[in-house]
């Protein structure tokens, strides 16, 4: 996981959003064991201003991802 400034600065000084990374990051490692900045790039600044969860984004959105970069990953769905 990156620190908490790093965070801050991926998330153009926006303490809100910086958060919101800092928690979808710790949601993906402990089911995936990789973090948010391992996986291809997604919307997550477009799921932060519309509201979603970090968790809804996970669920959404990078569990998704993972399905096209690496097959079935349903066994991930059940680690929540």
């Amino acid at each position: 996981m990156m620190s908490k400034i790093e965070y801050l600065d991926y998330a153009g000084n926006n303490p809100a959003f910086a958060q919101w990374l800092e928690e979808l990051d710790r949601i993906i490692m402990s089911r995936v064991e990789m973090g948010l900045f391992d996986l291809p790039d997604m919307l997550t600044r477009d799921a932060f201003d519309a509201g979603d969860t970090p968790m809804e984004f996970y669920k959404s959105t990078v569990l998704d991802t993972l399905e096209k970069e690496f097959g079935d990953v349903s066994f991930l769905e059940e680690r929540e």
